[in-house]
Order: structure tokens, then C-alpha cells, then sequence
């Protein structure tokens, strides 16, 4: 018996739901379970095997992991509104000059 299905595997991006095998793309959640296949194959009534799930230990079940986000840079003061003013070098790079 022949089969239409889809070799591909879901896509989801934003609004979109499509497969990775062709371009049928939807924004519909029933109408992209509902889209037909895009191959043609032998029908296989065994379903494939699913990923082992990862085993947790009881021992450190309870265990609690922090993680510490990277402390901000400090600011600089700030100079005084007072302060003499200082004129910054100018440089031109040689591609520039070239033009």
C-alpha cells in the first residue's frame, strides 16, 4: 500500500508551520496537520523507535543550580561641567584618503 507523508520535519517560524521537504507553509495549526503529503512510499506499520528520555538521579534531584549573570561594567565619573575642553584627533584612514 502507498503512503503520502512528509520525509521532512515540522518547521515552526513566527505565524508559520510548514516542513522541511517542501514549501507547503500555513498559518493554521489544522490546516498544516491537514496538508498533504509530499512523497509517496510503502506503508510501515511499526512506528519509529522515540529518543530515550534522559534519567534523572534522586540523589540530586533536589539540587539547585545558580548561575550568576555577568556583572555590569562600572561608569566613569563623570568630569566636571567646569573642566577645560580638549580637541580630538583627527585621523583619516588611507582608504579614505584614496578617494
Amino acid at each position: 500500500d502507498a503512503c503520502e507523508y512528509h520525509p521532512g520535519a515540522p518547521i515552526f517560524h513566527d505565524a508559520y508551520k510548514g516542513w522541511s521537504c517542501c514549501n507547503k507553509k500555513s498559518t493554521d495549526f489544522t490546516t498544516f496537520l491537514n496538508t498533504k503529503g509530499c512523497t509517496k512510499g510503502r506503508h510501515n506499520p511499526e512506528k519509529p523507535v522515540e529518543p530515550q528520555k534522559q534519567k534523572i538521579d534522586p540523589s540530586t534531584r533536589d539540587e539547585v543550580i545558580t548561575v550568576e549573570s555577568p556583572k555590569p561594567a562600572l561608569a566613569l565619573p563623570r568630569p566636571d561641567f567646569n573642566s577645560p575642553l580638549r580637541r580630538l584627533p583627527i585621523t583619516v584612514s588611507q582608504s579614505l584618503k584614496q578617494v
